[in-house]
């Protein structure tokens, strides 16, 4: 009976990937508008603020931001994702061969391209 027991908790101890322990669902970025002053800040058309922002996103997903100023083009950027390097730590853990596939499959595999965007409208001199 302990053994099975004790085979259970070592069988769920590796339900969850290194990616997935350390660096959690989502990731904080930073968005600025660079020299644009007062130039407003959306991310998937959701308003942020205004210069410079702060937000959380999903691991995984990828966003649009949209940045605006009165007589000023539009200015538009997309996240991007790349591979978390932590992932490679589950090689130690059970040789990859659980928790990697549950680490891509929960989206902890992945991270932001860059933790800070700069995103400036095209404002025409006069």
């Amino acid at each position: 009976m302990k053994t099975r027991i004790l085979s259970a908790i070592l069988l769920l101890s590796t339900l969850s990937g290194c990616a997935g322990i350390v660096s959690g669902g989502d990731d904080k970025v930073t968005i600025t508008t660079g020299n644009a002053k007062d130039a407003e800040i959306f991310l998937d058309g959701e308003y942020l603020g205004k210069e410079r922002v702060t937000t959380n996103i999903n691991r995984g997903d990828t966003y649009e931001i949209m940045v605006t100023k009165e007589n000023c083009e539009t200015a538009y950027e997309q996240t991007g994702e790349r591979i978390d390097e932590i992932i490679f730590l589950n090689l130690f853990i059970d040789f990859g061969i659980i928790s990697m596939p549950i680490d891509f499959l929960s989206d902890n595999a992945w991270k932001p391209d860059s933790k800070r965007y700069i995103v400036t409208p095209y404002c025409p001199s006069n």
